[in-house]
């Protein structure tokens, strides 16, 4: 029978190197730039790389959720001391959703390798929507969903817990990259809170349904079950 312990089927070998990929992404942001604003953004950009940390060391195929929160930690502290606590909190926040969604892949069985690629490109997908989805969004006048976006979005949150009137969208690469601010207008939000809740109901939801016992079945666990036909 196949423990239910996620600890155990953490490896010290995962553990370790997931601190180091933390600990190295950390120095990487530090090395990287000295703009408060650009080291919270390094933290939620390093979150979504740290996913592969989530891949089992010597354990298994599966989920190990346990090492990649490992992971999380010098990024949180990273952002902790380099941008503040309110950005620290948006990343563990972000942190806190991935875990969470990673815990239920792990119940559900669901393949490492797949659930780690999903997240990855839901990740990217949900981080650069400035870029690919602003057009769209303003072709068929959703100024409503903009704004929304803009409330819940870690990078906004992030921006504006610093410096509101510094707005990343107005800066010389971003600015050639999309129309928001431009094209379509928008508002910087008033706090980091909706951004906080969203992504941290996120991560009790998968966390609360992981615990309820919800596991996928194969055929070679019905077999363990003793049907006999």
């Amino acid at each position: 029978m196949e423990p239910v312990s996620h600890i155990r089927r953490t490896s010290w070998p995962g553990a370790l190197a997931s601190l180091a990929a933390g600990l190295l992404l950390a120095a990487v942001g530090g090395v990287a730039t000295d703009d408060p604003i650009g080291r919270g953004f390094w933290g939620v950009v390093s979150i979504v790389l740290l996913l592969p940390m989530a891949a089992s060391i010597g354990v298994s195929r599966r989920v190990d959720f346990v090492s990649y929160a490992l992971a999380c930690v010098p990024i949180v502290g990273f952002v902790t001391c380099e941008s503040g606590v309110s950005p620290a909190i948006v990343v563990a926040a972000v942190a806190f959703s991935l875990i969470g969604l990673l815990a239920l892949a792990d119940r559900l069985r669901i393949p490492g390798a797949f659930a780690i690629g999903v997240l990855i490109v839901q990740s990217a997908l949900v981080l650069t929507w400035p870029i690919w989805a602003a057009k769209l969004l303003l072709k068929f006048d959703s100024q409503w969903l903009v704004d929304l976006l803009v409330k819940i979005g870690p990078l906004f949150a992030i921006n504006a817990s610093l410096d509101p009137t510094d707005a990343f969208t107005h800066r010389p690469l971003a600015y050639r990259l999309m129309n928001l601010g431009q094209d379509i207008p928008y508002t910087m939000p008033m706090s980091i809170w909706p951004c906080v809740i969203v992504h941290a109901l996120t991560g009790a939801c998968g966390v609360f349904l992981s615990s309820l016992g919800l596991r996928g079945r194969t055929l070679h666990q019905v077999d363990d079950i003793g049907i006999d036909g």
